[in-house]
């Protein structure tokens, strides 16, 4: 017998159905041939059907999507992903945005978003405060600073809040006493 001929058993794969000069060429169901290793390697568990070469999926399981050969779960109302990392780069355009890779709601009272998902304008009636849309109860208001809801619940320094409108301190006033409302 020939040494050339001779397999060493602890080299097998012991995966591989079929040997071609000491190369496996064929693998077990579920497994492919690696490029890189050269080794039987298992198809993602995710693949209902798999290229036996590349291993790179054909059909998916059911409920998952097919992408580039992999299999992904399917990002809700995502109409595009990206091919590098798999997360959503559009969503559908009736509701949502996307944040982060993902589609979320959108806010009905904004009219614009900038790059990162943040509202940048309003829709008529509605006013940008704090990166909210606030439709304000009682009008806006230019001296609050801050809204619970639709009702302002802080102004600005030198103004005051009563019933939920701000009051600008009388210019005459010298000392005023923000608890009690009175100069």
């Amino acid at each position: 017998m020939s040494s050339n001929n001779t397999n060493n058993t602890s080299d097998v794969d012991p995966l591989c159905l079929k040997l071609v000069d000491n190369k496996c060429t064929t693998c077990a169901n579920g497994y492919f041939v690696s490029n890189t290793t050269g080794k039987c390697t298992p198809v993602n568990p995710n693949c209902l059907i798999a290229d036996v070469k590349t291993g790179l999926c054909t059909k998916c399981l059911p409920s998952l999507l097919l992408l580039n050969g992999t299999c992904i779960y399917p990002i809700e109302n995502c109409v595009k992903y990206s091919s590098k990392n798999y997360t959503c780069t559009k969503c559908s355009s009736s509701g949502y945005r996307l944040r982060n890779g993902i589609c979320i709601n959108k806010d009905i009272t904004c009219a614009e978003y900038n790059s990162s998902g943040k509202c940048i304008k309003c829709i008529n009636t509605y006013y940008l405060i704090k990166g909210k849309c606030i439709y304000p109860t009682f009008g806006f208001d230019p001296l609050c600073t801050d809204y619970v809801g639709s009702f302002c619940t802080a102004c600005k320094t030198g103004s005051y809040l009563v019933n939920y409108i701000c009051q600008a301190v009388d210019v005459n006033c010298i000392t005023f006493d923000y608890k009690k409302s009175i100069c």
